[in-house]
């Protein structure tokens, strides 16, 4: 049977790598260089200065957001990210090619230092990688179970698509909670498939609660396009906090009996949200 799931405790900082700030030091001396350029103005060099430094710090961006997103990927959750470290390899070797320029090197060792550049980068910190869509892993499951967990994994990713439709200010804190209701329900997912055998226990989580979330979230979105939403924005909030907490306690081990109070949530929502319209 698939162990209960726990968060991480969390640290209460960014967890950032230090990899990320190393483009940003690097090139730090080029300014000193800018300012003396500035002081006895060489147009020339002033715009080739400027000219690697943004190639440089356009690198030192690229590559730190890239970092970042790898970093914070949901393991349960995958999904596709915008890589550009190849991009800021390029960065990184055009930035090295005008310094050479700026230096008046023989174009020799223009091509051996932007090619170092660009080795040096991939070695640090790797190219662009392909992404590859998670493989279906149902083989052992039976066919009623395999069904209704594909069904589910749709009922998901039309969920993330309206939930993309929250993420505005006034809708921010329903979007934020959706978000941890998505992120549970996928590790629920993953344990399922890992062990079907718990399906049986959990099919209120597949057949009920997903597809539930989602069409009500679709009648909430028609009702906020006509500002008929505002009195139920409190509520849809703390029945997405509730769905958070029950799937989070429970995880693969959801019984009819153990969330009874969520069925009454939101069929008490659903009711609402029908007299609304």
């Amino acid at each position: 049977m698939p162990q209960e799931y726990r968060h991480p405790a969390p640290n209460g900082l960014p967890n950032y790598s230090p990899r990320g700030y190393l483009l940003y030091i690097l090139p730090a001396p080029l300014f000193i260089k800018l300012v003396l350029n500035l002081i006895s103005p060489d147009l020339r060099k002033l715009l080739l200065t400027a000219a690697a430094l943004l190639c440089f710090y356009s690198a030192a961006h690229l590559t730190r957001t890239t970092l970042l997103r790898l970093q914070n990927q949901v393991p349960h959750r995958p999904k596709k990210i915008k890589d550009n470290r190849t991009l800021a390899a390029l960065y990184v070797s055009l930035g090295v090619l005008i310094l050479m320029l700026m230096m008046r090197r023989p174009p020799l060792l223009w091509a051996v230092m932007g090619a170092s550049a660009f080795i040096g980068y991939y070695l640090l910190y790797g190219l662009s990688e392909k992404y590859v869509e998670p493989q279906d892993k149902y083989d052992k499951m039976p066919k009623a179970t395999r069904e209704a967990v594909k069904t589910a994994y749709q009922d998901l990713q039309h969920i993330e698509a309206l939930g993309r439709q929250l993420d505005t200010p006034i809708d921010k804190a329903l979007f934020n909670h959706l978000e941890k209701v998505i992120e549970q329900s996928y590790v629920i997912m993953d344990l399922l498939v890992k062990a079907p055998e718990d399906a049986g226990r959990a099919r209120r989580f597949l057949n009920v609660y997903i597809n539930r979330i989602k069409e009500i979230l679709q009648q909430y979105l028609k009702l906020s396009q006509h500002g008929k939403a505002d009195k139920l924005r409190e509520r849809l909030g703390k029945t997405l906090s509730e769905v958070e907490h029950a799937f989070r306690v429970k995880k693969a081990q959801l019984l009819d009996d153990d969330i009874f109070q969520l069925d009454i949530q939101l069929e008490v929502l659903d009711e609402q949200i029908k007299q609304e319209k």
